[in-house]
């Protein structure tokens, strides 16, 4: 999620952040769904129905994470703010989310 805004944020289109996320090392489930969603996009798809398009059928921690950023862009596109600000907000909570999870396991 860091990654697509940092790349967002230097100007990178949709497309070649999808594509560029897909590329990263990880499930190769997600790799193929990011893939896919980066030629949806490039074709001419909105991100966010690239990419909700593709979290079905993806393991629960995966889609959520599809489905949370393709609802962050969503609101991005829709209100007219910068999708690299909303995104970095978002990988903010989720990481105090997995943190908070973490240590509850843990205690």
């Amino acid at each position: 999620i860091d990654r697509a805004a940092e790349l967002l944020r230097v100007g990178a289109a949709p497309a070649a952040v999808l594509e560029h996320l897909s590329k990263l090392p990880g499930p190769e489930d997600l790799q193929a769904a990011l893939a896919t969603a980066a030629r949806s996009a490039e074709l001419g798809s909105a991100p966010h129905q690239a990419i909700s398009a593709q979290a079905e059928g993806l393991p629960a921690q995966s889609k959520d994470i599809l489905l949370h950023m393709a609802s962050v862009w969503f609101v991005a596109e829709s209100a007219g703010a910068p999708a690299a600000n909303l995104l970095e907000r978002f990988a903010k909570t989720a990481r105090m989310q997995t943190d908070s999870a973490r240590e509850r396991a843990i205690a």
